[in-house]
């Protein structure tokens, strides 16, 4: 999947630059750095599964994120973009009280693995 991202941002790129307008512009914002649970709670199903907190139930380690937009300004009044930003966050541990997660029983101080992902394009 990453090969195709590449290669759709470069014919996008090659699309973007081979225009002859001269009021036209390619744009490309590029973002990276750390990042941390601040607060992320999660319950399955809504009102009768076991509330948890991936940050304080289960342990979780900064991650890297990065986020790439890029864009085409036709005219100045006209803006074409497109953004790949990817986001995944991972959470190991135990907890110490039986938890009911969609509908499945996990027992008590048994290893539980969770992924946190908000992608968006």
């Amino acid at each position: 999947m990453r090969v195709s991202i590449y290669k759709f941002l470069l014919v996008l790129l090659v699309v973007l630059t081979s225009s002859s307008s001269l009021v036209a512009q390619f744009r490309i914002d590029m973002e990276a750095g750390i990042v941390q649970t601040g607060y992320n709670d999660v319950r399955l199903p809504g009102k009768t599964g076991s509330l948890i907190s991936l940050k304080n139930d289960l342990g979780g380690s900064p991650s890297f994120f990065y986020r790439l937009r890029v864009g085409y300004l036709i005219n100045e009044k006209h803006l074409i973009t497109a953004l790949y930003a990817p986001l995944s966050l991972y959470y190991s541990g135990n907890i110490n009280r039986d938890v009911n997660y969609g509908d499945k029983l996990f027992q008590a101080n048994s290893d539980i693995e969770a992924k946190y992902m908000f992608n968006s394009y």
